[in-house]
């Protein structure tokens, strides 16, 4: 809710510079419960593949909680970062780090739907 009324307040301002930093971290945290989701396949399996039982399963759950909103952050923050940066090495780290993002939500996404939601069908 910070990040609402700080995107809202820079909006009446009409400094859309900070309206979109703000409203896009605003979204990033809406969509938590996404990353949540996402996240939580993918722990399950590292944890079976270690052989971890179950009794891990809530410390898995707290730090892919934990990291479904952090995470995301930090990487806004880097890509402002990079944005405003005239640090060519440095555009093409946050690059290479959006596209293994990229990669990784969109198969976190499908294990998602494979694991989650086709069985209950």
């Amino acid at each position: 809710m910070v990040f609402v009324a700080l995107a809202w307040r820079s909006a009446l301002r009409r400094d859309f510079a900070h309206h979109r930093r703000h409203a896009l971290r605003a979204w990033l945290l809406v969509n938590g419960v996404w990353f949540l989701r996402i996240g939580m396949v993918p722990a399950g399996i590292t944890m079976k593949v270690m052989g971890l039982g179950k009794e891990y399963g809530q410390i898995a759950f707290l730090a892919v909680s934990w990291l479904s909103w952090t995470l995301p952050i930090v990487v806004l923050q880097a890509y402002l970062w990079a944005e405003r940066s005239a640090s060519i090495r440095g555009q093409a780290a946050v690059a290479v780090l959006l596209m293994a993002c990229a990669a990784c939500t969109a198969l976190g996404s499908a294990a998602a739907i494979a694991f989650m939601w086709l069985p209950r069908l």
